[in-house]
C-alpha cells in the first residue's frame, strides 16, 4: 500500500514539473526575451528590431499585443495586477532582438524615465 502511494506521488510531481516548465527539446528552458527592472513600471510600449521572425509568449502576469512590419516588432504589454513586472515574455525562437525605442508607464499612466526594459 505504501509503495502505491509513493508511485502516485512521483507521477503527480512529474506531471507538475512537466506542465510548469517552458522548455525546448534542444536548448532547455526558453530564453527570457523581455524583462522589466524598474518596480514602478506597470505597462510598456516597445519597438524592437529583428533580423528574422521571432515568436514571443507573454507571461501570465501581463496582457500584451504584438504587431510586425518588415524587420520591426511593436510590442505593448501591461500588468494584469498593480504589481511589479519582471519576466514579461519568453521567445519561442532563437532569432536575436534589439530594443530600438521604449516608453514605459507607472500605475498612474505617467511616463517612467530611464531604462526600464531589457531585451535579450
Amino acid at each position: 500500500m505504501a509503495g502505491r502511494r509513493v508511485r502516485h506521488s512521483v507521477v503527480a510531481v512529474a506531471a507538475l514539473v512537466a506542465t510548469g516548465c517552458s522548455c525546448s527539446r534542444d536548448h532547455g528552458p526558453d530564453p527570457e526575451a523581455i524583462s522589466v527592472a524598474n518596480p514602478q513600471v506597470r505597462a510598456c510600449d516597445l519597438l524592437l528590431d529583428r533580423a528574422q521572425p521571432v515568436a514571443l509568449q507573454f507571461d501570465e502576469s501581463v496582457v500584451g499585443r504584438i504587431a510586425e512590419r518588415g524587420g520591426k516588432m511593436a510590442v505593448s504589454f501591461a500588468a494584469r495586477a498593480d504589481a511589479p513586472m519582471h519576466g514579461v515574455a519568453r521567445r519561442t525562437s532563437t532569432s536575436p532582438l534589439s530594443l530600438v525605442q521604449q516608453t514605459c508607464y507607472d500605475r498612474s499612466g505617467r511616463v517612467v524615465s530611464g531604462t526600464s526594459v531589457s531585451v535579450d
